[in-house]
């Protein structure tokens, strides 16, 4: 069974945060292509329209409070970040759930899968990494009485067919949040600290939400979890290649503010509104 992988083994008392990275993968193991249509060579130009391109590295941090859950193939196979159960989850009717069918232009790539597929797909990837996302969460509460998640992501300048939001005004970053689990102090130090970047800052769009594990859901507000959503054009160049000066600003923003995010923390009980 495959396993998600996670870094930074060691944590002290500032406060606990998790960097979710669910969409940075470009593997697809050939003896998962069983039900699809179209050689994967073939789909490329797709999976790069929705891979979330070296975020495993943009938000990558040494800092011991900071560990990173990355999840091991590309959303195209699963994705983590869709309900399992389609009925819950709205982008299904695009055929876009946990398990794909159709690509961002609407042209299915994938038959539809038995039970027994679905089943093992999920077993062999959607719930393993959603259980290790929540004994990060477990571990780090039982450690430090909080933790927080940081639902690391890009996204398109361009909007996609399949995105429900059409807006051609992107900002540089969104910002996604859960009334619950994101406090308002939380979403001030985030946003104001890449806005004193000169980056520009939207809350919840294009995009919105964040992951937080369903078995502490709006039950404990303990955890926390903010999404960061980075605008593709401030590091990529149209090949989807890095721009290196840009990206080493960008990643150097990022790992400052897990530093403002501990420090500010410090002077709140948590998710304390």
């Amino acid at each position: 069974m495959s396993k998600p992988r996670s870094t930074n083994e060691g944590a002290n008392s500032d406060l606990p945060i998790i960097t979710h990275i669910p969409h940075s993968s470009v593997a697809i193991p050939l003896e998962d292509q069983i039900n699809f249509l179209r050689p994967v060579t073939e789909l490329r130009l797709e999976t790069n329209k929705l891979n979330d391109h070296f975020t495993d590295k943009l938000f990558q941090s040494d800092s011991t409070n900071v560990r990173a859950l990355i999840f091991t193939v590309n959303r195209f196979l699963v994705d983590v970040e869709r309900f399992e159960e389609d009925e819950f989850e709205s982008m299904s009717a695009k055929g876009m759930g946990a398990l794909y069918t159709h690509d961002t232009d609407g042209n299915r790539f994938r038959a539809d899968l038995t039970g027994s597929a679905r089943e093992l797909l999920l077993n062999k990837y959607y719930r393993p990494h959603h259980k290790q996302l929540a004994v990060l969460a477990e571990e780090a509460i039982a450690r430090c009485n909080r933790a927080l998640i940081i639902d690391a992501h890009s996204f398109p300048d361009i909007p996609l067919p399949c995105d429900e939001n059409q807006s051609s005004n992107r900002p540089d970053i969104c910002l996604g949040t859960d009334f619950f689990h994101t406090p308002y102090w939380l979403i001030d130090v985030v946003r104001s600290h890449f806005a004193k970047h000169g980056y520009h800052v939207e809350i919840n769009m294009p995009y919105s939400g964040t992951m937080v594990p369903l078995s502490f859901y709006k039950k404990d507000n303990r955890l926390g979890s903010v999404m960061i959503e980075i605008n593709r054009r401030l590091y990529l160049d149209e090949e989807y290649q890095i721009i290196e000066l840009k990206f080493n600003e960008l990643h150097k923003c990022i790992n400052d503010l897990y530093d403002s995010i501990t420090i500010e923390s410090a002077s709140h009980q948590y998710l304390n509104r």
